[in-house]
């Protein structure tokens, strides 16, 4: 796939082929969102040689999103950022949920490397503080029945 990319209207480049090993992983922190309170969304993101780089995440409907980090754009419920440098990075921005808010939300984003898509990959889904959470069983599961087979009960924090 040829991707042409004009650059401030004077040069073009064109970009070909897949960026085999490129992806973006999101965490949250804190884990558990607050309605009114911050919660910081961090983007990892490993080019894998890819040269052109554009990643952008959405906040759930109604959250506010603002502070992206390396110049990104935060308006809109969403995150953007482009980079023609081929580096990994940890990209941060800020998200709030609305006063009110509740049950788990979800985001949802993609990061594009040298043209080829790719969604993005870690936590999707973040809950509200101090619900209900059920923590899959233990790879080391005891006999059928017991506990670590059934899984466990925690509070989100």
């Amino acid at each position: 796939m040829k991707i042409p990319i004009a650059l401030c209207g004077l040069v073009s480049l064109v970009l070909t082929g897949a960026a085999f090993g490129a992806s973006v992983s999101r965490s949250f922190h804190p884990a558990a969102y607050t309605p009114g309170q911050v919660v910081t969304v961090t983007l990892t993101v490993s080019a894998t040689g890819a040269v052109a780089q554009a990643v952008e995440d959405n906040a759930p409907a109604g959250w506010t999103v603002s502070s992206a980090s390396d110049g990104g754009n935060a308006a809109g419920g969403r995150a953007a950022w482009f980079f023609l440098d081929g580096k990994d990075r940890t990209l941060t921005y800020q998200a709030t949920a609305p006063v009110g808010e509740s049950g788990p939300k979800a985001f949802s984003g993609e990061g594009a490397f040298d043209g080829e898509a790719i969604a993005i990959g870690g936590s999707g889904t973040i809950a509200p503080a101090g619900s209900a959470v059920l923590k899959p069983p233990e790879a080391s599961a005891g006999r059928a029945g017991s506990p670590s087979e059934r899984g466990s009960v925690t509070s989100a924090q």
